[in-house]
């Protein structure tokens, strides 16, 4: 294999039969599917998965993102350290991390301004707080039936965040509107559909942020 087939970063292969819904875009949606990133809770590796987050679309150009945050209780990592419970708010901080990296990219120099670190200072403190400004309403369609999330942008980049009870979502989209999204369980096509970006294919992304310099506009 070359290693433009190699998956970029090292992200190892997901672990099949997760025991919660994992939602992706529904079939309807024809595009490239691509595993983003996952992770267990507390980083180690006899503890159970606590996210997945699965791409849709281009990599360089309109694209969603899926955050599932399977809503873990709390577990002790030692007498006097503690990792959870995981949930919502989890699942719109990683959503608004993935709308601030395409939304206010980074200028030619590699810095991303102001804005983007004054964003990023109040990331965690808006994820926990979905009802207050900047967040407003909007609507995404879940197994076939509208769903209210709470919504929230900045340039061409947008994040949202739901509890659907058993689990926790959050989604991040470039240039793909908010009312083309229909979510449903995608854990039968995880290992088929879902691959990790190869290392050719981070880089163009990479390529893609830089190139975006300078083109964001001041909106929420």
């Amino acid at each position: 294999m070359t290693d433009q087939g190699q998956p970029g970063g090292g992200l190892p292969p997901l672990p099949a039969d997760l025991p919660f819904p994992v939602y992706g875009l529904a079939d309807e949606f024809t595009g490239r599917r691509w595993l983003d990133v996952w992770n267990r809770l507390g980083g180690r590796p006899d503890w159970p998965v606590w996210h997945v987050n699965l791409g849709h679309g281009p990599l360089a150009g309109p694209h969603v993102v899926v955050i599932t945050d399977a809503k873990l209780p709390q577990r002790r990592l030692s007498e006097s350290a503690a990792t959870g419970p995981t949930g919502v708010a989890d699942a719109a901080a990683w959503a608004q991390l993935g709308m601030l990296h395409w939304g206010l990219p980074p200028d030619a120099a590699g810095d991303r301004g102001e804005r983007f670190r004054a964003e990023a200072r109040q990331l965690s403190d808006r994820a926990e707080h979905l009802d207050r400004e900047p967040w407003r309403d909007a609507a995404v369609t879940v197994d076939g039936t509208a769903r209210a999330v709470r919504y929230r942008d900045a340039g061409g980049a947008w994040a949202a965040a739901v509890d659907l009870g058993p689990v926790a979502i959050g989604i991040y989209g470039f240039l793909m509107p908010i009312e083309q999204v229909s979510l449903v369980p995608v854990n039968r096509r995880l290992g088929r559909d879902y691959q990790p970006l190869t290392t050719a294919e981070l880089a163009a992304v990479v390529e893609a942020l830089t190139g975006r310099a300078g083109e964001h506009d001041g909106s929420r």
